[in-house]
């Protein structure tokens, strides 16, 4: 037997893990938060799901509550009640990636002593290589097993089995047929199993077990299936087995002593639990959870407890190193007076939570009462809540926010009140994040609380960030909204709305002088909102001191310089390599899985957050004004234009879409969050005065005007709101009132533009073309052209000639060809009646100027 530690053993097998099922019986939630999470993190943060038992949970929960921190929220426990006095008590650990799966069964449980304290034993199997591919296919068939016995389980299903149904886990491609293993619940009882395994007569049988049953009718059964000796080992001074036990066996039973061999190991606990069947062919051992007890070896499906084993077969060398680090006694040691209880104290109040799992607002709790109830209130430290609607069985709140811990409060038919033992809550849409979404929050959770984030820390959440827009991520029932969490439909604003005084000015509450609250800490907590729930409270970060040496500020100014040149130089490499992830997240947005994999609410966030990495990486001097304006017409390109200037991704699924299931897709995606991180991204180059940045303002107007929710997504305060968080929390002090105008006149370009659009279109060309009585164009000048838009001259031309002329369509890269009698030139299009407002016209006659483009005689 090697002495290794089972977390370093599997974390080893397995990198870049997406999935990770524990199994256990008692569970210390501290040994998970800061050992178990902390080590999963460094291969890939995978989804957590530890299932246990249910009294074991509760009670470990109710001494350390006020210690737990990321329970419900970061991982998931789900307990599992088997019903009357039966326990649930497999150990297992199962971890997997895209390329391969690895599967560990033993005695530890998921506690300091478990996994490291005491001597356990452990059956280690992975796929592909090493031959674990029929016990990881077991595995699944155990996972459907202890599932019958979780409420509700069809979302922890979902969850759990994403492993072994995922299609790009290339491991599932050649899964054997399921074997070695043997578990319960079964209607075939756990020792016939592992007979049935052997195939062949026992001669002997080794046991070794930390508990018996208190009438020794486990070894007196196995003593019945061997033809010889069965050889009991029994710790010094933790000999499971009393005296007056011990005396009614069977005579071919032998009790043995077995301690470690190093001295400074034999206070640990041997916990482990082994039975070594010899037969004439080779030697079987069973291996894993199964005390020598009736209710783990004797039991079928209507009684004892859940156990896993693990079973395999050995040559006699192999089986003898299982026990060689042990010094085995012929001499039994000194067994107890009295039968040793096996520590499994149950506690049954008289109405437990079983399972609180929460999706919005909408909290669904089961439970167990053990008297019909009239009336069932939740309550949390500060509040209480009266059920919805309950049967005997499960019961529905509406909590709107965070809620951390719960109990129920249940009055019975004869008037009694029932309380519950405190319980948690799981945060299904907290829960349901993919690994790389969990490795983004984190690293800025980190970075927020150190107050700080370095260039590689920034290049390595875009890596991350293009890894999650590749993956799909998980729904489970978040489409479904419960009747308080109803988005309403984004509403245009009137023309009055946009041209009365006070549009797009900040709030009166908010002053641009006042710098509280604004530093990195600020920033990176905007990032993390975004990866965040409503559901989740937002921690707040000391942001560091920031000093100031004026005394010493002029010295060793020679060695600052040299030390700026060096920065700029791998600041200008570390620029490089950021710029080409953008590009491959651009690669990433168009593929159809990007949209087709996520709902309405991911897809406005994963947008905002785009436009979070773009400023950042534009404000911070990785990429150029030039680059900038580049990447970022290549990435709305993508979501919002395509090809034709309205065939990107995300119009193409809305066309895809009709009646409620359109309005509720464009319900959930848009919003003041998403409108507020739109004009921080166009506020980036608005003002921009290089030629190349036309397009760009261009590009942000005709965003506005084709798609008026990204602009409009929620009331004037409601986006003011936004504006004033982001203005706060990312932007320097002379920036923040701009952020406010930047949006309103973008909102204005954007309707100014549809209207105009909606004006012209309605017109014939040529009827547009002779309201100009020009005979010649300027290269440059900007001409109106129906079905293209806004197109500038490619070169100077005369009306009158027969032949072609060339239009430069902006925003878009195909030149057309057409007869210079049907050139409308905008400026005196602005100058005609055409049915728009003046306000309309002015607006668009600013929005030209701005974009670089001369209509002075029209003014």
């Amino acid at each position: 037997m090697k002495h290794v530690n089972v977390i370093e053993q599997m974390c080893k097998a397995v990198d870049k893990a997406t999935t990770a099922i524990v199994l256990t019986h008692n569970i210390d939630f501290l040994f998970v938060e800061s050992l178990l999470l902390p080590r999963l993190r460094g291969i890939g943060h995978p989804q957590l799901t530890i299932f246990a038992d249910a009294a074991c949970a509760a009670g470990s929960y109710r001494d350390q509550y006020g210690l737990i921190e990321r329970l419900g929220i970061r991982y998931r426990v789900v307990p599992v009640d088997l019903g009357g006095a039966r326990r649930f008590h497999p150990k297992a650990f199962f971890l997997c990636s895209e390329t391969k799966a690895a599967l560990a069964v033993g005695s530890g449980n998921t506690t300091h002593g478990g996994w490291s304290a005491n001597q356990e034993i452990w059956s280690d199997f992975s796929h592909p290589g090493n031959g674990g591919g029929s016990e990881i296919a077991a595995f699944r068939e155990y996972l459907e097993a202890i599932l019958r016995y979780v409420p509700d389980s069809e979302n922890i299903r979902k969850d759990t089995f994403a492993a072994f149904t995922y299609e790009k886990n290339l491991w599932l491609g050649d899964l054997p047929e399921p074997g070695g293993l043997a578990w319960t619940p079964n209607s075939t009882p756990m020792l016939t199993q592992i007979t049935n395994f052997a195939a062949s007569d026992v001669r002997s049988v080794d046991v070794l077990s930390p508990y018996f049953d208190p009438t020794g009718e486990a070894l007196t059964t196995i003593a019945g299936i061997a033809t010889g000796n069965v050889n009991v080992l029994l710790q010094p001074r933790r000999a499971g087995l009393s005296k007056d036990i011990a005396v009614k066996l069977p005579g071919t039973v032998k009790l043995r002593g077995i301690d470690d061999m190093a001295e400074d190991r034999r206070y640990k606990f041997i916990h482990a639990k082994a039975y070594v069947l010899h037969t004439d062919a080779d030697n079987v051992i069973a291996a894993g959870s199964a005390n020598c007890s009736m209710a783990a070896l004797l039991a079928d499906s209507h009684w004892g407890n859940a156990e896993l084993m693990a079973l395999s077969r050995a040559p006699r060398d192999v089986s003898d190193d299982l026990l060689s680090n042990f010094s085995i006694s012929d001499v039994a040691p000194e067994l107890p007076d009295t039968h040793p209880a096996d520590d499994w104290g149950i506690e049954t109040p008289d109405l437990r939570i079983l399972a609180a799992r929460k999706d919005g607002p909408h909290l669904e709790i089961h439970y167990k009462s053990v008297a019909p109830l009239t009336r069932l209130v939740l309550c949390s430290s500060d509040k209480e809540f009266g059920a919805r609607d309950f049967d005997s069985e499960k019961a529905s709140f509406t909590v709107e926010g965070v809620i951390g811990t719960i109990w129920l409060k249940g009055v019975s038919t004869g008037g009694a009140e029932i309380l519950s033992s405190p319980s948690w809550v799981d945060d299904e849409r907290s829960l349901r994040m993919a690994g790389p979404e969990r490795q983004i929050r984190e690293k800025l959770d980190d970075a927020a609380a150190r107050g700080s984030l370095t260039g590689v820390e920034f290049l390595q959440i875009l890596e991350l960030f293009d890894q999650h827009v590749q993956r799909p991520v998980a729904t489970g029932t978040a489409t479904k909204r419960s009747s308080t969490e109803e988005l309403a439909a984004p509403i245009r604003f009137t023309e009055d709305d946009i041209y009365s005084d006070g549009f797009g000015k900040p709030p009166s509450l908010f002053n641009a002088a006042v710098p509280a609250g604004f530093s990195e800490t600020d920033t990176l907590a905007l990032f993390l909102s975004f990866f965040q729930t409503k559901q989740e409270a937002t921690r707040r970060y000391s942001s560091a001191p920031r000093h100031s040496d004026e005394e010493n500020e002029d010295e060793n100014k020679e060695e600052q310089v040299q030390d700026i040149r060096v920065n700029e130089s791998e600041k200008a490499k570390l620029g490089a390599k950021i710029l080409r992830v953008l590009k491959k997240i651009e690669l990433a947005l168009a593929r159809p899985e990007f949209i087709a994999g996520r709902p309405a609410s991911r897809l406005s966030a994963d947008i905002a957050f785009i436009s979070l990495l773009m400023t950042k990486s534009r404000s911070d001097g990785y990429i150029s004004p030039e680059e900038f304006r580049l990447q970022t017409l290549q990435i709305w390109k993508v979501l919002f234009f395509g090809s034709d200037g309205f065939s990107g991704i995300v119009p193409r699924q809305l066309e895809s879409l009709t009646g409620a299931d359109k309005d509720a897709f464009l319900a959930e995606l848009s919003g003041p969050k998403l409108s507020a991180a739109m004009a921080l991204w166009c506020m980036m180059e608005w003002d921009s005065t290089a030629l190349d940045a036309r397009n760009f303002r261009f590009a942000s107007a005709s965003l506005a005007a084709r798609y008026f929710w990204l602009a409009q997504g929620g009331t004037v305060d409601e986006i003011n709101a936004e504006l004033d968080r982001i203005a706060t929390k990312i932007l320097p002090l002379r920036e923040r009132e701009r952020l406010f105008r930047v949006w309103a006149d973008w909102v204005k370009d954007g309707q100014a533009l549809e209207t105009l659009t909606n004006a012209l279109a309605s017109k014939d060309q040529k009827e547009l073309a002779d309201i100009c009585l020009r005979t010649t164009f300027e290269e440059d000048e900007l001409a109106w052209q129906n079905g293209k838009g806004f197109c500038s001259v490619a070169s100077t031309v005369d009306r009158r000639s027969r032949d072609r002329a060339e239009l430069i369509p902006v925003n878009q890269s195909v030149r057309l060809k057409v007869k210079t009698t049907y050139i409308a030139p905008v400026r005196e299009i602005l100058a005609a009646d055409i049915g728009v407002s003046e306000n309309v016209k002015r607006h668009v006659f600013v929005l030209i100027h701005a974009a670089g483009f001369d209509l002075s005689e029209a003014a």
